[in-house]
């Protein structure tokens, strides 16, 4: 009797241990679909309960498990619309480095050399992490500190190089005339003028000086109106409209830096010219703004500016400002050509505006917004 009774302990054991591994197995196909799909929490969450179902880790389950963490680590040490908590950054990144240790020690499998790789190079990338979560936060406001430094001293230099602070600070309002092509086939004149604080209006027209404007765009702080043939006057609920408003947007970012208003960091282009990221809150989202920099003169090249809505990873719109043919107005540097790229969704434009006229503190006046 005791004979039967053990063996069917043991048949008992071998169905549920076969049932666990079956189960396993679902979830780390579970976690490989929330990989593709982004879901990267809920990637590790499932690899977490096949392990314990297995009673152990297993090569595809530590290195899809990697895999997941570093995206998570990256979205977390990118985020720039936010204070990052950098205790839950360490605590990740101390995780993530200590996985990487035990599958470089435990996996040298042959068959298997790619995924080595794989977690050989996010080690490599992390190795070096504080042992303690003071030192890491302590060598994070170090670097903070410094890439604050390098901000300024871009931004300062290209106030100097559009002529100066002072020269800069004078400037109320500006007017310029031109004409703008649209894939280089349509010509349309363009009529633009600021005013500060934060006004603009841009008129398209058939007609030098039309009465009747193609497009009339108005911004005034921080609402903008968009006017379309005879079709009257309606809200225009576009950030990158909003963002492009400011004369001279260093001035701003430079008294932003110390109020932490904005969140910045470095970058630099292809080509070695050095930028700045700039991310703000907005209305259903977050603006990220990217400028970049002649290495040599300082004078502002390029300024990408992507909406990204609550949520979302990708750009839901892009707009790109290429400026060039600086000349001096009035002791101002200003750019008589601007380039200008734009996507939404898959419709994508391309114009190019020549300016013919550029005048400063003359032409504008208040009801010119209205």
């Amino acid at each position: 009797m005791k004979k039967y009774i053990i063996i069917s302990f043991i048949v008992l054991a071998c169905s549920l241990t076969q049932g666990q591994e079956t189960i396993a197995k679902f979830k780390y196909e579970d976690a490989e679909k929330a990989f593709v799909a982004g879901n990267y929490q809920a990637c590790i969450d499932n690899l977490d309960e096949a392990e314990k179902l297995l009673g152990k880790t297993a090569p595809n389950i530590l290195h899809l498990k990697i895999m997941a963490q570093d995206q998570i680590k990256n979205g977390i040490s990118k985020r720039t619309t936010e204070k990052v908590d950098l205790g839950s950054l360490y605590d990740r990144m101390n995780s993530l480095k200590k996985d990487c240790e035990h599958y470089l020690a435990s996996y040298d499998i042959a068959g298997l050399e790619e995924k080595y790789r794989d977690v050989y190079n996010i080690y490599e990338r992390i190795k070096e992490l504080p042992e303690s979560k003071a030192e890491f936060m302590e060598a994070h406001q170090r670097a903070e500190e410094k890439e604050q430094g390098e901000i300024i001293a871009m931004l300062m230099k290209a106030v100097k190089a559009q002529g100066g602070m002072a020269a800069l600070e004078r400037v109320k309002t500006v007017h310029m005339t031109g004409e703008t092509s649209r894939f280089g086939k349509s010509t349309l004149y363009v009529d633009e003028k600021y005013m500060v604080p934060g006004m603009k209006r841009e008129i398209l027209s058939y007609k030098k000086g039309g009465k009747q404007p193609v497009v009339k765009i108005i911004v005034k702080g921080k609402e903008a109106f968009f006017e379309e043939g005879k079709k009257g006057r309606s809200p225009l609920y576009d950030p990158l409209a909003l963002s492009s408003s400011a004369m001279f947007r260093e001035l701003d970012l430079i008294a932003g830096i110390p109020k932490g208003e904005l969140e910045f960091g470095s970058t630099h282009a292809p080509d070695g010219s050095p930028g700045i990221i700039v991310s703000a809150r907005v209305p259903n989202g977050h603006l990220k703004e990217m400028r970049q920099y002649d290495a040599s003169s300082g004078l502002l090249q390029k300024v990408a500016l992507n909406f990204f809505r609550t949520g979302e990873v990708e750009p839901v719109r892009l707009m790109v400002f290429s400026y060039s043919d600086y000349r001096e107005v009035d002791g101002v540097k200003i750019p008589f050509q601007i380039n200008i790229g734009s996507k939404h969704g898959q419709t994508e434009k391309a114009e190019t505006r020549r300016y013919s006229k550029v005048l400063i503190n003359q032409g504008v006046v208040l009801s010119d917004f209205d």
